[in-house]
């Protein structure tokens, strides 16, 4: 997060305010670490917070599949392009009834 506009005036000030880095990221068995830890994360979640903007869109391509759907495609399309790089399979792949797939695997 150095390279962003907050570092200089929110998130360098916070890390020194935590104890600095090794504060953040030091002895995890020291006592109270963890209760640290949480205290100091509170100061970076209101930065991102105070950063926020509302969407004015939001997209996604792949909302009608099911992770299932997507997960079988993946599985399906890697065994394709296996059949598709075997030389054995050129013959086969000549067939009329295979057109459709080829013309979309080529795209």
């Amino acid at each position: 997060m150095q390279h962003t506009t907050e570092w200089d005036t929110k998130i360098a000030p916070w890390i020194e305010k935590s104890g600095g880095l090794e504060s953040l990221t030091g002895d995890k068995t020291r006592e109270g670490f963890e209760e640290h830890i949480l205290g100091s994360m509170a100061g970076m979640r209101q930065i991102l917070q105070d950063g926020q903007q509302k969407a004015a869109a939001y997209w996604n391509p792949v909302s009608s599949l099911t992770m299932s759907e997507i997960i079988k495609a993946d599985r399906i399309n890697a065994a394709f392009q296996e059949v598709l790089d075997d030389p054995a399979a050129e013959e086969a792949l000549q067939h009329p009834a295979l057109k459709p797939l080829l013309a979309q695997a080529a795209s």
